[in-house]
């Protein structure tokens, strides 16, 4: 029985929680998004696919964990919109923590296409990104995440989503 136990222990510690983070990751995610302009219209279930890379930052650098680069794609499932394509770049501060949830912060910029905004003016292209969430490592390369994020707009269109996905971790952790 001891024999059991102890192996039980190994595998469970070599599954455990690693808070490295890996260069590159993908994200399935599913929430809400509401853009405050007109909640009514613009407001709705979500959900997409992220796709990172990540690029570890010498310390010293305004304590930046990484810098994310990154492709958001959400379906934004309201009345006026379908989708929102995102290509920007992240400061990322992950907090230190020897447990399985690590909190994060991050803050961007980028450009965006937005689905059925024939309209869209010249800054409508440009974003902001403000946000910050909670990854549940439920293995070294494997993780639940929750997020809330903002995007602004350079024209001052402000879109909220709150999700939480299943992420992916690949490539060499550091």
């Amino acid at each position: 029985m001891k024999k059991i136990m102890i192996f039980a222990l190994l595998i469970g510690w070599a599954h455990a929680a690693d808070n490295d983070l890996y260069d590159n990751s993908i994200a399935l995610n599913v929430g809400y998004a509401s853009t405050a302009a007109d909640a009514t219209t613009y407001s709705g279930v979500t959900y997409g696919l992220q796709i990172n890379q990540n690029l570890n930052v010498s310390e010293g650098a305004q304590n930046i964990d990484a810098l994310q680069f990154t492709i958001d794609y959400a379906n934004l499932n309201s009345y006026k919109r379908e989708y929102a394509l995102r290509l920007g770049s992240n400061a990322l501060w992950y907090l230190e923590n020897n447990e399985a949830w690590t909190p994060f912060f991050k803050a961007g910029l980028g450009i965006q296409f937005i689905s059925g905004t024939k309209d869209q003016n010249f800054g409508d292209y440009f974003f902001g990104t403000l946000g910050a969430g909670m990854e549940y490592q439920m293995r070294g390369d494997t993780s639940w995440v929750g997020e809330i994020t903002d995007h602004l707009s350079a024209t001052g269109e402000n879109t909220v989503r709150l999700s939480i996905g299943l992420k992916y971790s690949f490539g060499q952790g550091y």
